[in-house]
């Protein structure tokens, strides 16, 4: 039998699945699907049965929005993925999208070093994560929140992260309880 929140969560993982197709195919995240699940996040904060209450959601919205911009000037996200975690925030709540960005980021970063190991790229890998650990920890001195910020991508194509976000979600949906 599925916990009750993987049942409450099912439109979220549904669409959580679509966004994660789309990245993987176009390596971008369209706007009404964002925007739709970040709406029906807050509106199942108002129903009998929900994952959060409307405070929770809202607040879970400003925090998964909060990590994604902080991700977005420092290079290591685009815009898309920022909205997907905004929205999923808005499912979930502050804390539980805390778990879903930390659980998200080791699933990213086991997929950048299985695809890169994979295409032979694994210098590069780490020549450009180096880089952007110089780039953190000086980010005033070489003015990473401007243009400089895109120097350091991934190596290849970037990572879809709506793909890690759905693992990391799915998880977290199986567990809430427990992280309550």
């Amino acid at each position: 039998m599925l916990p009750q929140t993987l049942l409450l969560g099912a439109p979220l993982i549904l669409l959580l699945g679509a966004a994660a197709v789309v990245d993987v195919r176009e390596r971008r995240i369209p706007n009404w699907l964002t925007l739709g699940l970040a709406v029906l996040g807050l509106a199942q904060s108002f129903m009998p049965h929900r994952l959060v209450d409307p405070p929770e959601a809202i607040i879970g919205l400003l925090v998964g929005f909060a990590l994604g911009l902080v991700l977005l000037l420092l290079g290591g996200m685009g815009g898309g993925d920022l909205k997907l975690i905004a929205a999923v925030g808005a499912w979930i709540g502050a804390i539980q999208v805390l778990w879903v960005f930390a659980i998200c980021a080791i699933v990213a970063m086991l997929m950048a070093i299985v695809g890169a190991l994979t295409r032979g790229q694994a210098r590069a890998l780490v020549a450009s994560t180096a880089a952007l650990a110089v780039q953190i920890v000086h980010a005033k001195r070489l003015n990473a929140v401007g243009e400089e910020a895109d120097e350091f991508r991934s190596v290849g194509k970037p990572l879809p992260f709506a793909v890690p976000m759905l693992l990391a979600t799915a998880f977290v949906l199986l567990g809430l309880p427990l992280l309550k």
